[in-house]
């Protein structure tokens, strides 16, 4: 009663309807505001489910196309290692055949050689086509190693479209020999790409950082290899190649949710988008049903307040429109359930994906807890299956494996807290190996996830391993194969050697005792073909010396005319016994005198004319030389002609593989290897030429050659230094070089040998005392420290032999040019010494004043750069001195070699250091001086000179401290090298 009067109250009514209206206004607010919030939260929340998942997949994608990847370049292994065992005979063809492939693997399979011509394939078309342009050629003759996928092309000639995928091939040194290619159909990927069903407008694709598409599977029509570069899409997937973004997609514009995945080891990313719309579309459900809630609160409170204000609602009345509210809330909370529902399916979708894969995979929380499993996961990783649950600690899974022996005999406490710290630090992704107590390998890789947990997938690579192993140990038995063959070869060469060079001498004592005109002329012939075989048996020496085994192009001035007459005088008897005439026909306008290698070209001549004396009918054999202009260049052509019988098509197709010969030597019984026009074939494509076989114009054969043609200026004069008289370089001496190592004695005898002078090489004392007994030499040039008998010794033995060797010149080569191994040398028999690094020009003045038997000048003390701490890292002077007398391709073989060897002798010295004598310290000291000091590694020889110097002192403490450091002064000096040659190749 009272309150109705309140009521009734104008004041008070008025008051009282401003506090309802203050109060619900307040309640809408507040209801709209708790709205939008829930709103914005559950957009964000389904925004990081839908990034999750398409995650997840892109991980899954990625980790299917990785296998299928790795399957391709195990085949360009194989492919790689069988052309390695044989690069002569392999031919992919056969290959081919050999193999049994499914339809997604390579359709053509081609080999192109270091300037990017095609060698051999699968189809005959390709072969001789010119690939040096092409993005595969261009990044594996670069530094690059490993599998490169290009992008996809289509092919003129079969207007399918294809993908490369190549490896680099190289020779046992590591440098470039060619590439191994195979082509790939786009379509296998893109039906690996369609596994995944993402919704009717989902988006899988496989782009390079080049922007060009591999394969793609979208509602929208992509061809593979047309360009996105320029696309929003593309550019975010470079910028974060492991993350999401969202946006227009490349092909279609529609706006989805892209999750980006860069393969390993590729420049490859795997595209996943989601379509936003249908992806959020729960969201969206849920947003409609809080606005219609938020809605329905308003409205209430509207209600409500137009029932207090008018003061005449009933108590029955309030109770209903209650009933009615409470109505639409159970109805708006039914509704939050279907959403839960929805959002519970879609994580049975992800929880069946995990189920169908092969490799067991976990997830974890933030909190390292247990999120998620697959089948796979309990008896890949040996987890107990009681500790499978939902929110398990992962300190728990340890601790089941660590009580298990899954990771041995440990300390299991310790052992976990050591993996969770691991864990802890993932960052990104990493990827591990580990070995089961079964003997099995296990491979895990994890990924950290964007809410913060972590993603492991646990691959079993044990049959992968296993191959691994058995490769590495078929890659060491065929490096012993191939140092035993080197051996070998280096032990023959050097066995024939010594009587060539006695027949070589003595043909030179007798063109000096006054030979009649016939005589001389005969004289002459049999030298050259000594020459031509001395200098191929240098060549088979050099070949088992150096990894590479790569010939030398020496390009000096000589005089055509003689070189082809000096063939065909040693040619000539042969040819008239067959009933052959043997003629020369050289054009009028060839120029007297030549730039090029006459070496290499003579031994090419002999070879043709041989064959066609060989193997031609009674009657003619013209040797023609000509200088011609080819392509706008002038050219050498160079021509044997034979008047049959004709080569068959067939056989001339086979004629310049290794091991092939025609069927009428084989029917003649002709002894030969067949490997002649194989050898020559690489000789005239080493000095840039080519040579080939052609029908002659009166019915016959001709085998031509072209090279590049260098006429010499006139007056032409011989190669030498500059710095030595023109008398002294006119005298060819006979030298003995006796040198242990290998990386010295080769720069040292190519740099004699360039200036005309015959050098032989001995390794060790005892080869050197057999030479000097069976050989007369001008001078003898001898290490003084090497392993077994040293200089000293050896020089008192060669004068014991009495004769020639008692007074033939030695010369000691020494790191070390103090007084007293002056007079230490003397002692022993040498007539003087000379400081390491050998200097051409300190050598060639030694020759002279040999010639003209003088005394040899005294050395100083210390070699240039040895005292002097603030030298540089490399002596100029002495990579000037190498520069002048090697080409940039010798040179820098021979310092991969140097470098190569003084770090395999770098250990030898410490452990001279820890447990060795003085005279171990001062051998192995000795040895890297010498190296360091041939190759201007300057810094580094200084160093090695104080070792030394402690090591004669007695002092071991001295010695060790110079000593520290050596490595990583090593380290330095190679890279300071290196780049010295590139800038200077540059």
């Amino acid at each position: 009663m009272n309150g109705r009067t309140s009521i009734g109250r104008p004041s008070q009514t008025v008051g009282f309807q401003v506090v309802i209206v203050v109060a619900a206004l307040v309640l809408i607010a507040a209801t709209w505001m708790f709205t939008l919030v829930s709103m914005d939260t559950e957009q964000r929340e389904a925004r990081a489910r839908v990034e999750g998942s398409a995650s997840n997949l892109a991980l899954a994608v990625e980790w299917q196309l990785n296998r299928q990847l790795q399957a391709a370049d195990q085949t360009l292994q194989n492919l790689a290692a069988e052309w390695k065992s044989d690069p002569i005979r392999f031919d992919p063809v056969n290959w081919r055949k050999r193999s049994t492939l499914p339809g997604d693997v390579p359709l053509q399979v081609f080999l192109l050689d270091t300037q990017g011509f095609v060698m051999s394939a699968t189809r005959p078309d390709l072969m001789g086509l010119d690939m040096s342009q092409l993005d595969y050629f261009t990044v594996q003759r670069g530094s690059r190693k490993g599998l490169f996928v290009g992008p996809a092309i289509r092919w003129k000639t079969t207007g399918r479209w294809e993908i490369n995928l190549s490896r680099r091939l190289e020779r046992d040194d590591g440098s470039f020999a060619g590439v191994i290619v195979i082509t790939y159909d786009p379509w296998a990927l893109t039906s690996l790409l369609e596994q995944v069903e993402l919704g009717g407008r989902g988006l899988i694709a496989l782009v390079g950082s080049d922007g060009a598409v591999r394969a793609l599977v979208s509602p929208g029509e992509v061809r593979p290899g047309e360009d996105i570069g320029r696309s929003k899409m593309f550019q975010e997937a470079m910028q974060a190649p492991q993350g999401t973004w969202t946006g227009p997609s490349a092909p279609d514009g529609l706006v989805r949710v892209h999750a980006f995945r860069r393969l390993r080891d590729q420049d490859l990313t795997v595209v996943i988008g989601i379509n936003r719309d249908e992806a959020m579309s729960v969201a969206s459900i849920w947003a409609t049903n809080a606005l219609l809630f938020a809605g329905s609160v308003t409205l209430a409170i509207l209600l409500m307040s137009a029932l207090l204000i008018r003061e005449v609602r009933a108590a029955r009345g309030r109770e209903i429109r209650l009933d009615q509210d409470r109505n639409a809330i159970e109805q708006a909370y039914d509704e939050l359930a279907a959403a839960k529902g929805s959002a519970e399916a879609k994580t049975a979708q992800i929880e069946a994906t995990l189920a169908g894969m092969s490799d067991g995979v976990m997830v974890l929380d933030e909190n390292l807890c247990l999120v998620q499993w697959n089948e796979r996961f309990p008896s890949s990783t040996g987890v107990p299956r009681e500790l499978l649950r939902v929110g398990t600690p992962m300190t728990s899974i340890l601790r089941g494996q660590a009580l298990a022996g899954e990771f041995g005999a440990v300390d299991v406490e310790h052992e976990v807290r050591r993996r969770l710290i691991e864990l802890r630090d993932v960052r990104g992704s990493s990827l591990i190996e580990r070995l089961r107590p079964d003997g099995s390998t296990l491979e895990l890789r994890r990924s950290k996830l964007p809410h913060g947990g972590i993603v492991t997938l646990y691959s079993d690579i044990t049959a992968r391993r296993r191959a691994a192993d058995a490769q590495q140990a078929a890659r060491r038995l065929a490096e012993e194969a191939t140092e035993q063959k080197s051996r070998f070869v280096a032990i023959v060469s050097h066995e024939i050697r010594t009587p060539l060079n006695a027949v070589v001498n003595s043909l030179a004592l007798l063109d000096e005792d006054g030979l009649s005109a016939s005589q001389r002329k005969l004289a002459n012939t049999a030298r050259q073909a000594g020459d031509a075989l001395m200098e191929l048996v240098d060549d088979i020496l050099e070949l088992s010396k150096t990894e590479a085994g790569q010939m030398i192009v020496r390009r000096v001035t000589f005089d055509l005319r003689p070189l082809l007459e000096g063939v065909q005088a040693m040619f000539q008897a042969q040819a008239a016994t067959r009933g052959i005439r043997l003629i020369l026909e050289v054009a009028p306008e060839m120029p007297p005198q030549l730039r090029g290698d006459p070496g290499r070209l003579r031994q090419v001549l002999m070879n043709l004319v041989s064959n066609a004396t060989k193997f031609s009918q009674p009657g003619v054999v013209t040797i023609q030389a000509a200088a011609v202009r080819m392509a706008g260049a002038p050219t050498l052509m160079l021509a044997v002609q034979d008047q049959g019988p004709l080569i068959p098509d067939d056989e001339a197709a086979q004629l310049f593989q290794p091991f092939s010969r025609l069927e009428n030597a084989r029917a003649a019984g002709t002894p030969g290897t067949g490997l002649g026009l194989a050898i020559c074939e690489r000789l005239v494509r080493l000095m840039r030429g080519n040579l080939g076989l052609r029908e002659g114009p009166d019915g016959g054969n001709e085998f031509w050659l072209t090279l590049p043609l260098e006429v010499a200026a006139l007056p032409a004069v011989g190669r030498g230094s500059d710095d030595m008289p023109s008398h002294a370089r006119r005298r060819r001496a006979t030298i003995l070089l006796v040198e242990d190592i290998p990386a010295n004695h080769l720069v040292t005898a190519t740099l004699l040998r360039r200036e005309g002078h015959r050098v032989d090489i001995a390794e060790t004392g005892m080869a050197a005392i057999e030479l000097v007994r069976t050989m007369p030499y001008d001078v003898v040039f001898m290490d003084l420290i090497m392993p077994g008998m040293n200089g000293y010794e050896t020089t008192r033995r060669i004068r014991a032999l009495g004769g020639p060797p008692a007074v033939v010149p030695i010369v000691a080569l020494t790191a070390t040019t103090a007084e007293e191994d002056r007079s230490r040398c003397l002692a022993a028999g040498m007539d003087d010494m000379l400081g390491k690094p050998v200097r051409p020009k300190e050598v060639f003045a030694a020759l002279q004043r040999l010639a003209r038997r003088e005394p040899l000048a005294r050395p100083g003390t210390t070699s240039p750069g040895h005292s002097d701490e603030r030298l540089p890292v490399l002596d100029a002077t002495r990579l000037a001195d190498l520069q002048q007398g090697l080409s940039p391709t010798v040179l820098v073989s021979l310092v991969d070699q140097c470098l190569d060897d003084m770090r395999h002798r770098m250990p030898s010295l410490r452990a001279a250091l820890q447990d060795g004598g003085a005279n171990d310290i001062e051998a192995a000291a000795h040895a890297l001086a010498g190296m360091a000091g041939s190759y201007g590694l300057a810094s580094l020889d200084r160093r090695m000179r104080r070792v030394i110097k402690a090591a004669r002192a007695g002092d071991r403490e001295a010695a060790e401290q110079a000593s520290r450091g050596m490595e990583s002064e090593l380290a330095a000096s190679s890279e300071a090298i290196r780049s010295h040659l590139r800038a200077v190749a540059a």
